[in-house]
């Protein structure tokens, strides 16, 4: 069984004198290798702020579409200098649920970001679109964009993304194209998909879309809600269908679909789509599983941090399963 990680700061000498060797690397060096920063458990906010920018790209398809880049920040707010303490971060492309953007997933962007990403999330050129394959196409775009902002004048990331650990994301419609953009692209290191989309009207789709989950190689994480009305099943769905590597399915207890989104005070009814269940836990508390395990999931397999086990399949994770937090969890190493 994984032990959980202290979390405790040095204390007395020691913790003066780790501070003495910290401050010497960034007077040499102006970062801090990341391997030598104490890092925050899932279960609370990291430390760093969140700054912000905008700007629109072109996707090689449709059109252009506005993109918000949030980044680890000396201080919250817009265009603020970039926290170099660690160097270089791994960037998540996440990709919005159907009829919404960027600013639906707040708490997961700002969560992700307080830990030491760089999130790029966006409004599509065709809001409306029901195709995942927008969104896969549109996570390859902004992969490309991250790369090249990183040595772009007047990028207020530039020489801190590190552009050889890539994370894939994205929720409902947005989640099933996450999952076949890692299939699809080699720069892509890891997926986490929240209550990715299916529908059953539309097989042809949908049978390409599992035919390239079953061709993902790399470490995947899906989320779903036990009273998900909207794409009921097709997290285990996609789990089943994904061959290899490290695969993980986290089942939120009471957890609807819609609640994978920021709590704007009412759902969103989308033509011809399900309304969804009643969920049996609040906005917040969807949220904050939510994020324990994408951050555990990211933090062990980009930043390497094998401590954060525990709360993905360790003594944390089994916890949360025995006291109902989640309805079901399984893990395929």
């Amino acid at each position: 069984m994984s032990r959980s990680p202290s979390h405790r700061r040095p204390r007395g000498r020691a913790g003066l004198l780790l501070g003495a060797i910290l401050a010497v690397l960034a007077l040499l060096f102006g970062t801090v290798p990341a391997s030598a920063v104490t890092p925050v458990p899932p279960t609370q906010p990291g430390t760093y702020k969140v700054g912000t920018y905008e700007f629109l790209y072109w996707t090689g398809g449709p059109g252009f579409q506005n993109a918000r880049v949030s980044y680890p920040a000396t201080s919250d707010g817009w265009l603020k200098p970039a926290d170099k303490t660690e160097g270089k971060y791994p960037v998540v492309a996440l990709a919005p649920a159907s009829w919404v953007g960027f600013d639906y997933f707040d708490w997961i962007i700002g969560y992700l970001t307080s830990h030491g990403y760089i999130v790029l999330s966006y409004y599509p050129p065709n809001i409306l679109s029901t195709d995942p394959y927008m969104h896969t196409k549109n996570i390859k775009a902004a992969i490309t964009k991250m790369i090249s902002e990183n040595s772009a004048w007047g990028s207020p990331v530039k020489g801190i993304v590190d552009t050889d650990k890539i994370a894939a994301a994205g929720a409902s419609l947005g989640g099933a194209g996450a999952l076949a953009a890692a299939a699809q692209d080699s720069r892509i290191d890891a997926v986490v998909a929240l209550t990715p989309g299916y529908d059953p009207a539309d097989t042809a789709t949908y049978d390409k879309v599992e035919a390239d989950v079953r061709n993902i190689r790399v470490p995947t994480l899906i989320e779903s809600g036990q009273n998900d009305c909207i794409s009921p099943g097709a997290g285990k769905r996609y789990y089943n269908d994904v061959p290899g590597a490290y695969k993980q399915y986290v089942e939120i207890a009471g957890a609807n679909h819609v609640q994978f989104l920021d709590d704007q005070g009412s759902s969103i009814p989308i033509p011809g789509v399900p309304q969804d269940c009643t969920p049996g836990v609040s906005y917040a508390s969807q949220h904050q599983t939510g994020n324990v395990y994408a951050t555990a999931f990211l933090e062990y397999f980009l930043k390497g941090r094998t401590q954060f086990g525990t709360y993905l399949f360790g003594a944390h994770a089994q916890a949360d399963r025995a006291a109902g937090v989640l309805s079901d969890l399984l893990v395929v190493q």
